[in-house]
């Protein structure tokens, strides 16, 4: 699982980089600007965050940016919410079966990158949160989404913080696995 996220992260950031060449159609710029200010503010802090070259700063922001969010949010989109999609109901009898998972994963997927409120990550974050209810779905334990979730967020944090102290061009690191690379 672990592997996989770091083999992982130049698709991410290549999906990433695709998404954000979005553009709405004329009618919905007002939509579009809106979604960009909230990106460019989501940045803002996201970076106030990982502006740390000390390593109680990096310790802190491992807990706060990556252990801290894999367990909230996989308890919540995979343990809680994808296991709501996954059941349903007969009205006769009030008993929950297992559907086929894969409506709950991918209704959990959209909503967990939704969430998040960052409109130009939106396909890499749902591409993610379909990964890592697959993932549940395959182990039947929460722990590897978990695991595959911190592991994403830490090694951002981690590369982030690598390059503060090395002086790296921010923007080189998110462009890994890019045709900018």
């Amino acid at each position: 699982a672990v592997a996989l996220m770091l083999i992982a992260l130049p698709a991410i950031n290549l999906l990433g980089y695709l998404n954000q060449q979005m553009t709405l159609p004329a009618f919905l710029e007002p939509l579009e600007q809106w979604m960009k200010a909230a990106e460019e503010n989501a940045a803002v802090l996201t970076e106030q965050f990982l502006n740390a070259t000390t390593f109680g700063g990096l310790i802190i922001n491992v807990l706060l940016m990556a252990l801290l969010p894999a367990v909230a949010e996989e308890l919540t989109f995979r343990g809680m919410l994808q296991r709501l999609f996954s059941s349903k109901r007969h009205a006769s009898n009030n008993l929950a079966t297992q559907s086929t998972p894969h409506v709950a994963i991918w209704c959990t997927a959209i909503l967990f990158s939704a969430i998040h409120m960052q409109f130009y990550g939106f396909v890499p974050r749902m591409l993610m949160g379909a990964l890592f209810g697959y993932m549940l779905v395959w182990t039947g334990s929460l722990w590897i989404p978990i695991l595959m979730h911190l592991t994403n967020n830490a090694m951002a944090v981690l590369l982030y913080f690598v390059a503060l102290r090395q002086g790296w061009d921010m923007e080189k690191v998110d462009a890994i696995g890019t045709n900018d690379t």
